[in-house]
C-alpha cells in the first residue's frame, strides 16, 4: 500500500529476501504506461476492458444458455479481465476477503482462462475433427491443469497464513513454477492450432471458415506481442515479464485488450453465435414498443383530460356532458385497437410475426392433417414455412431405400445433389430425440459439407410412430435472425403433423395400390374362373340307357374340385370326379392338368376289348406326380359304363366313396389305390359293378359331406342320402339342385369353407 502515497519521481525503499537473507533497495517510482501518467492504461484496463468482457460474456451465455462454446466464452472473458489486473490483489493487506480474490485469481484468471481458451478453440463452431479421434488428450490437460490450480490455490492461501506455510507446502509438494506457465502455453497453442485446422478445413462451410480465420488473425495480433515479450524475457533475462520491460509491457497489456473486442466482433457483428439480430432488433423492438405505450398513455391522458376539462364547464348542459363522456371513453376503447394495429406493424418492421407466424403454422398443422397426395403435402408445407418465417430455402429429404435424399426444395433453383445414408449419427440423434437439430450445434464433420449444399440452420424430424421418414432443412430467415424458441416450438407442432401425414400419405398409396393390385388380382381371378368353366364339361354325350348331370361350386373365385364326363371311342361313358389338396389357384392348375392326364389316357382298351381302368389311373398318377409338388396330390374317382351291358369298371384313388343306392340299399365304391400324385410308383385294383335300372349313383366332393353350420356342426353322409331320397323321382340336375340347397340350409348362412362338386347318374 505504500506506493499509492508516492507520486513519479519518489524513491521506494523495498525489502527482498533471497536464500534467507533480507536486503533493502531504494528505487525511483516511475510513471506507468505509455502517456506518462498512465491514465489511457488504466482507462482500459480498469473500466472499458471489464465492462466489455463482462457484459459480451455474461450476455452470450444468458441467450443461448444450453449452449457450452457460450459458457467457454465466458470464462475466456472473465480471465482476460482478471489477467489484465494480475498482482493487484494483496491477500495480506485485504483479509479473508483478500485471500479469496487471490485464490480465485490464480484459479481462474490464469488456468481457468487458459482451459476455457483451449475448450473453445476444439468446439468453435465445431467440434475439431483431432480431438473426435484423440479425445483422452484434452482430458490429460484438463486433470493437470485442476491439479496445478488447486496447488497453486492452496499455495496463495498459505501465504496469506505465514510464509512457512508456503514453504512447507512446495517443499511436500516439489512442483517448479515454470510447470505451470508451460502447461497453460500450451492450453493456448492448442486454441490457435485448432482454429488453423478448421479454416483450413475444405468440409466446413464457407462462412464458418471466414469467421475462424477472423478469430484467429485477430486473437493472434492481440496476443503474440505479449508471447514474444514472455520468451524474450525467459530466454534471455531469465525472468518473467514486470516493470523492468517498462513501456513494451505496457504495449503488450494493451494489445491484449484487443482480444475481447475481437470476440465482440466475431460474435457480434459476424453473427457467429446468433446473438446479432437478438441484440440490434432486441433494442430496436424494445424501444419502439416501449415509446408506443407512452405514446398511447399521453393519448388517454388528455382524452381523460380534455374530458374532465369539459365536463367541469359551466356552460355545459347535462346530456352534452353525458356526450363528451360516452365520446372519451369510446376514443380510450378505439385507441386500444389502433395501438393494436400498430403493434402489429412494428411486429412486421421488425421482423417480429410472432402472431402471423403463429397463424400460419397453427393453420398448417390442421391443413396437413387432410391432405392425402403427396406432392401436394410436400409443395403446401414448404411454401408455408417459407412464407410464415421468411425463409428462402427450404427442403424436405425423406427416406427412399437406405438413403435420405430431397423430395421438395424451394429457393434453389435446382434439387439439390444431396445424399445422406441411413444410420448415420446425426439420422439417428434425430430418430431418437423426435426434437429439431440446430446445424450449427452438430458436432458431425462429414456431413458439413453435405448439410452445406442444403445451407442448412435447422432439421426438423418427420417421424411416425416407429421410424423417422425425413427430415425438414430449414436454411437462413432473410431477417438474418436466428430461430427463436417460440418458432422452435411452432415448427415442432408443424414437423409432427407432417410426419403423421407423410405416414397417411403413405399408407393411403399402400391402400391404393393394394386395391388395384386386388383389382387386377379379381379380374385374373375371373379370366381363370372363365377359363376353368371351360374345363367342365360343356356337352352331355347321350347315353340310351344313362341320365345324369354334375354341378361344381367353388368356394372362391376358381377351386380345386373336377368332374367330367367323357365320350369314349368304344361307346362307353366316362365318369370322373376328383378332389385337389388345397384351394384357389394352385389347386385349379392341379386340376387342369388332371383334367388333361385323363382325357388323354381314357381311350386306353386292354386285348379283349375290356377297360383297363387301372392302368389309366396308374398312369395319370405317374403324370399329376410329376407335373406337381411334393405337397399336391388329388383323390379321383374314375368309371367307364357300358350303355349295353349297364356295367360299371371303376377304381377309386382315395376319394370319398360314390354311393350306388338301390331302393333301400346303398353301396360304397371304395376299390381302388391311394390318391394320385401321393407316390409315384402306385398300383390301383379296378372293379366291376353290375347296375340295374332305378339305381342311382351320388359321386361327390367333401365339400358336400363335410358343409358346416355357424357351430362347425358337419351335413354328412347320411344327411346327404336323406336328401337323395326326398328328391323322389326327380331328374338328377333337379337333385343337384335340391341337395344343394338342403346343404345351404344345414349352413344356415355360415360361409363356404371348401369346394361343392356333385355327380348324379340314373340307371334307365
Amino acid at each position: 500500500m505504500a506506493i499509492h502515497s508516492k507520486r513519479p519521481g519518489d524513491l521506494l525503499t523495498v525489502s527482498v529476501q533471497r536464500d534467507g537473507q533480507i536486503s533493502e533497495h531504494r528505487v525511483t517510482v516511475a510513471a506507468m504506461g505509455l502517456l506518462g501518467d498512465g491514465w489511457f492504461y488504466a482507462v482500459v484496463m480498469f473500466f472499458l476492458m471489464p465492462w466489455l468482457c463482462i457484459a459480451l460474456g455474461f450476455w452470450v451465455a444468458a441467450r443461448r444458455p444450453g449452449d457450452l462454446r457460450a459458457w467457454l466464452l465466458l470464462g475466456i472473458l472473465l480471465g482476460m479481465n482478471g489477467l489484465g489486473r494480475a498482482g493487484l490483489l494483496d491477500p495480506l493487506g485485504w483479509g479473508l476477503p483478500g485471500v479469496v480474490a487471490a485464490v480465485f485469481h490464480q484459479v481462474v484468471s490464469l488456468y481457468g482462462w487458459g482451459a476455457c481458451m483451449m475448450l473453445f478453440g476444439i468446439y468453435f463452431p465445431q467440434r475439431w475433427n483431432f480431438d473426435e479421434r484423440i479425445p483422452w488428450l484434452k482430458r490429460l490437460l484438463l486433470v493437470l491443469v485442476a491439479a496445478l490450480a488447486a496447488l497453486d490455490g492452496a499455495s496463495v492461501a498459505c501465504e496469506a497464513l505465514s510464509e512457512s506455510s508456503r514453504m512447507a507446502l512446495r517443499q511436500a509438494v516439489p512442483v517448479p513454477d515454470w510447470v505451470g506457465t508451460v502447461v497453460v502455453m500450451v492450453l493456448i497453442s492448442l486454441f490457435f492450432v485448432g482454429l488453423s485446422a478448421k479454416f483450413r478445413d475444405e468440409s466446413l462451410p464457407r462462412d464458418d471458415r471466414r469467421r475462424i480465420r477472423l478469430l484467429y488473425l485477430g486473437c493472434t495480433i492481440a496476443l503474440a506481442p505479449m508471447f514474444l515479450l514472455f520468451l524474450f524475457d525467459s530466454v534471455a533475462n531469465h525472468r518473467q515479464p514486470g516493470a523492468a520491460d517498462g513501456q513494451w509491457l505496457t504495449f503488450c497489456v494493451m494489445m491484449m485488450s484487443l482480444f475481447p473486442v475481437v470476440m465482440a466482433y466475431v460474435i457480434v457483428v459476424e453473427r457467429a453465435m446468433d446473438v446479432r439480430m437478438f441484440i440490434r432488433q432486441g433494442v430496436q423492438y424494445t424501444l419502439a414498443r416501449g415509446g408506443l405505450r407512452i405514446l398511447t398513455g399521453c393519448i388517454i391522458i388528455a382524452i381523460v383530460f380534455t374530458s374532465v376539462s369539459l365536463l367541469e364547464g359551466l356552460r355545459v348542459s347535462r346530456p352534452q356532458k353525458l356526450a363528451f363522456l360516452s365520446c372519451g371513453i369510446v376514443l380510450v376503447l378505439r385507441l386500444r385497437d389502433v395501438a393494436e394495429r400498430a403493434r402489429r406493424w412494428l411486429d412486421r418492421r421488425f421482423f417480429r410475426e410472432a402472431y402471423n407466424a403463429e397463424r400460419i403454422l397453427g393453420d398448417l398443422s390442421e391443413q396437413v392433417r387432410t391432405i392425402l397426395d403427396r406432392n401436394t403435402l410436400l409443395e403446401t408445407v414448404t411454401r408455408k414455412l417459407s412464407e410464415s418465417l421468411h425463409v428462402d430455402r427450404v427442403a424436405i429429404v425423406l427416406q427412399e431405400g437406405g438413403f435420405f435424399r430431397p423430395a421438395f426444395a424451394t429457393g434453389y433453383g435446382n434439387m439439390p445433389q444431396v445424399s445422406l445414408p441411413a444410420g448415420t449419427s446425426m439420422l439417428e440423434e434425430l430418430r431418437r430425440t423426435r426434437q429439431p437439430l440446430a446445424v450449427s450445434q452438430s458436432t458431425l464433420p462429414a456431413k458439413r459439407e453435405v448439410l452445406g449444399r442444403l445451407d442448412a440452420q435447422l432439421l426438423l424430424p418427420l417421424a411416425s410412430k416407429e421410424d423417422l421418414l425425413g427430415f425438414i432443412s430449414l436454411g437462413p430467415k432473410k431477417s438474418e435472425e436466428p430461430y427463436s424458441p417460440s418458432d422452435t416450438g411452432l415448427l415442432r407442432t408443424v414437423a409432427a403433423q407432417t410426419g403423421l401425414a407423410l405416414e397417411n400419405t403413405r399408407l393411403s398409396e399402400a391402400i391404393a395400390t393394394e386395391a388395384a393390385q386386388r383389382e387386377r388380382l379379381h379380374r385374373e381371378i375371373e379370366i381363370a374362373r372363365e377359363v376353368q368353366e371351360r374345363l367342365f364339361p360343356q356337352t352331355m354325350p347321350p347315353v340310351a340307357t344313362l341320365e345324369y348331370a354334375g354341378h361344381c361350386r367353388p368356394a372362391s373365385g376358381v377351386g380345386g374340385d373336377y368332374y367330367d364326363f367323357l365320350a369314349l371311342r368304344n361307346g362307353h361313358l366316362g365318369l370322373a370326379i376328383g378332389d385337389i389338396s388345397g384351394k384357389g389357384v394352385p389347386a385349379a392348375l392341379l386340376m387342369a392338368s388332371l383334367q388333361a392326364s385323363v382325357r388323354g389316357q381314357s381311350q386306353g382298351l386292354d386285348a379283349d376289348g375290356r377297360p383297363d381302368i387301372a392302368g389309366l389311373v396308374t398312369n395319370v398318377n405317374r403324370l399329376v406326380f410329376d407335373a406337381s409338388p411334393e405337397n399336391r396330390y388329388a383323390t379321383f374317382f374314375y368309371g367307364q359304363f357300358n350303355p349295353v351291358t349297364r356295367v360299371l369298371t371303376y377304381t377309386n384313388g382315395g376319394h370319398n366313396a360314390p354311393m350306388l343306392i338301390r331302393r333301400d340299399e346303398v353301396l360304397r365304391l371304395e376299390v381302388g389305390g391311394p390318391p394320385v400324385g401321393l407316390f409315384r410308383p402306385a398300383q390301383y385294383e379296378q372293379a366291376e359293378l353290375q347296375l340295374t335300372p332305378g339305381d342311382l349313383m351320388i359321386l361327390y366332393t367333401d365339400g358336400i359331406s363335410e358343409a358346416e353350420n355357424p357351430s362347425e356342426d358337419e351335413w354328412g353322409e347320411e344327411a346327404l342320402i336323406s336328401a337323395v331320397r326326398t328328391s323322389g323321382t326327380a331328374t338328377p340336375a333337379e337333385m343337384i339342385s335340391t341337395i344343394m340347397r338342403c346343404a345351404d340350409a344345414f349352413a344356415s348362412g355360415a360361409p363356404q369353407h371348401d369346394d361343392m362338386t356333385l355327380v348324379v347318374a340314373r340307371v334307365l
